[in-house]
């Protein structure tokens, strides 16, 4: 705990006292390039496991579904992997697989921030996003009102990152990097649909996350594949603490449950594991995207032992 709140004060005044900055942001380079680009993947991802599960992992034989996840981060690499992991790629492996049907309307595609402007977008609400990362998404209800500046700026940064550097999946090191605008799946009052995501193992569904209020009030329930809900929770923790709870309530199983899990297990036939996320909108199954490594392996389940009861579900040489 001492330790955090130095932390925390340091970082305080690294960001807010200029000399600070001018002192420090010179040795933050350097620390940045060894630890994300000089350390091994092996030495970078054990040590961030042990600053978040309080261990070092069993690289060698892994037994948890985290430290499995680890495992397969740097065993299981291939172009598939990196298609998959393409936001705009993944579009041509749905199609081929399961369907055009299933995937979100798009928009357009570039290479170019700038290209974002209000006489390239719908009148409708749509949401942008890079091919290559986690995260870093924006919506725009009203093409009228957005701030294009923000935008092009925020793009352009998201556009230098390699994400794999980051996280060491090495599924993002190759993608080439572009913007997708997609329709943005919302009702007349803005709302957006549930996420459901499905974590498949081997080929076959194990349970099911939903993510409630993303953008606002996020919650998170687990279900098994017959929709019983589950006793643990599986996010990030700040202060000991999930930064997601479980909702205070249960939630009725989307109508095309059979539909979505047989999608979702088609989907991740070629994977020893993958995640597969889906949204169920106005009586239509839409494909979200393909993650490989949930959490980068860095959630934490509580109460723990259900890392290891899932852990041993997933066979990593079947």
């Amino acid at each position: 705990m001492i330790k955090r709140n130095i932390y925390k004060k340091l970082k305080q005044l690294f960001y807010q006292d200029k000399l600070v900055f001018m002192l420090i942001y010179p040795l933050k380079v350097i620390w940045d390039i060894i630890r994300f680009r000089l350390l091994p993947d092996s030495l970078f991802l054990s040590l961030l496991y042990k600053r978040i599960h309080g261990k070092l992992p069993d690289l060698k034989n892994p037994s948890g579904l985290n430290e499995k996840i680890l495992w397969l981060k740097l065993h299981e690499k291939g172009d598939l992997m990196t298609d998959c992991a393409d936001k705009y790629k993944v579009r041509e492996y749905i199609k081929k697989v399961a369907g055009e049907k299933y995937l979100i309307p798009l928009v357009m595609e570039t290479r170019y921030p700038e290209k974002i402007t209000p006489e390239n977008l719908p009148e409708y609400p749509v949401i942008v996003k890079t091919n290559h990362n986690s995260g870093g998404n924006q919506i725009i209800y009203d093409k009228r009102s957005a701030d294009y500046g923000q935008l092009h700026s925020q793009l352009k940064e998201l556009l230098k990152r390699n994400f794999y550097y980051i996280t060491k999946e090495y599924q993002y090191k190759n993608i080439e990097r572009r913007i997708i605008v997609e329709k943005l799946l919302t009702d007349e009052s803005n709302s957006l649909p549930m996420d459901y995501k499905f974590h498949c193992f081997n080929g076959t569904v194990q349970f099911i996350q939903l993510d409630i209020d993303r953008f606002t009030n996020h919650k998170r329930n687990f279900y098994d594949s017959q929709w019983n809900l589950l006793p643990f929770t599986w996010c990030p923790l700040e202060k000991g603490r999930p930064i997601w709870g479980n909702a205070d309530k249960d939630f009725k199983a989307p109508e095309k449950l059979d539909e979505m899990i047989n999608l979702a297990q088609k989907l991740a036939t070629p994977f020893k594991y993958a995640r597969i996320d889906l949204y169920y909108f106005k009586e239509q199954v839409y494909f979200g995207e393909i993650t490989f490594h949930h959490g980068s392996g860095n959630e934490v389940f509580l109460p723990s032992i259900f890392d290891n009861t899932y852990g041993q579900l997933l066979k990593l040489n079947p």
